[in-house]
């Protein structure tokens, strides 16, 4: 793509070192396997930063301190909308708002759910659960007949079911030799196994939908759900009353997870731009290797053989299944249009 705001018409050449920071910057910014790795990146450290904030910030304080950050960092990516209080730019539109609103809530359960299952178990066996919706999605979609079908489909079925049991390993099918289930690791799994679910009807659900702008996906899944749902579960202490004992590196610390969680989604609707979804897909498993590594290195975690297996069967899985030819690839231009993509991609200051 062309992009003159990069250089503004200067009247003498820039010089060579000029010009290949430029090209580096370009490169760095229109490579989608490059945004994706870092999406994932991004997406490892804001697990970690949510799991070291477990005994004094809970995951639903963090949601609602991401409502408030994505308002204000919407309002300045789409001010104009904001200004003109246009609501189809703010809420889509009006015919798709059910569509909208139904999965804005399984996004909010499958985000509190993941959030809640990385406090009470290794980073990396939540994560490895959580990918597994892949493998759940297309096979309800091929039931439905919302794809069509492939032999990648039942493999990446029996894949997924196989690094779960890895990664869970129930006492009752490995005779003594299965993970320790402390109360923590059962209700973590539980959180792990719903937020699976949830993430897979949220796939379903935009299979059917209407394209939408990234914003207004935003809008509805961060604000005008998750702001009133993580009050009321805050109110009723579900699944445990917030803590009040936070400093102020705490709250800096929230703001960054908010700050990831919206960036992050960006990321990821940018490299769309430059890579098929097939890859894009693939690249987002890397996850598992940085929470497998941050189990060890960050929080001390002994890495069971089983699990890295289970692991591995899950990434396999989400490979199989991303190259099934049914499979329904968006186009990140009808998501993030090119006023919004170029708003985002450049704040150059050369």
């Amino acid at each position: 793509m062309e992009n003159d705001r990069l250089i503004d018409r200067p009247s003498v050449a820039p010089s060579e070192e000029l010009r290949w920071k430029l090209l580096g910057k370009r490169y760095i910014s229109e490579n989608g396997v490059f945004l994706r790795v870092l999406c994932t990146l991004v997406v490892f450290l804001e697990l970690v930063l949510v799991k070291k904030l477990r005994d004094r910030v809970t995951p639903f304080q963090i949601l609602v301190v991401r409502a408030f950050v994505t308002a204000i960092l919407l309002s300045l990516h789409n001010n104009k909308a904001f200004r003109d209080a246009n609501a189809s730019s703010i809420l889509g539109k009006k015919e798709s708002r059910k569509l909208l609103f139904a999965t804005a809530m399984l996004s909010f359960f499958d985000n509190a759910c993941s959030w809640l299952a990385i406090t009470r178990m290794p980073i990396g066996d939540a994560t490895s659960v959580l990918y597994a919706t892949p493998a759940v999605t297309s096979t309800v979609a091929l039931i439905l007949g919302m794809e069509s079908w492939s032999w990648t489909t039942p493999v990446g079925v029996v894949l997924s079911i196989l690094g779960v049991v890895l990664v869970a390993r129930p006492p009752m099918l490995f005779h003594g030799a299965g993970a320790i289930w402390t109360s923590d690791r059962l209700v973590g799994m539980g959180f792990a196994l719903l937020g699976m679910l949830c993430a897979s009807g949220v796939n379903l659900l935009r299979k059917v939908s209407g394209l939408e702008k990234v914003t207004v996906i935003l809008m509805w899944q961060n604000i005008i759900v998750a702001l009133p749902f993580s009050l009321l579960f805050l109110g009723v202490g579900f699944p445990e009353r917030p803590s009040f004992a936070f400093t102020g590196l705490d709250v800096f610390i929230t703001v960054l997870v908010a700050l990831g969680g919206f960036y992050s989604w960006m990321l990821v609707f940018v490299a769309l731009r430059f890579s098929s979804a097939t890859v894009v897909a693939v690249l987002g498993t890397l996850i598992l290797v940085w929470s497998y590594i941050g189990d060890v290195v960050i929080f001390g975690d002994a890495v069971s053989v089983p699990s890295l297996l289970g692991a591995f069967c899950i990434v396999l899985a989400s490979v199989a299944v991303s190259f099934a030819p049914g499979a329904k690839k968006s186009e990140a231009s009808d998501i993030l249009p090119e006023v919004e993509f170029q708003s985002l991609q450049h704040h150059d200051d050369l």
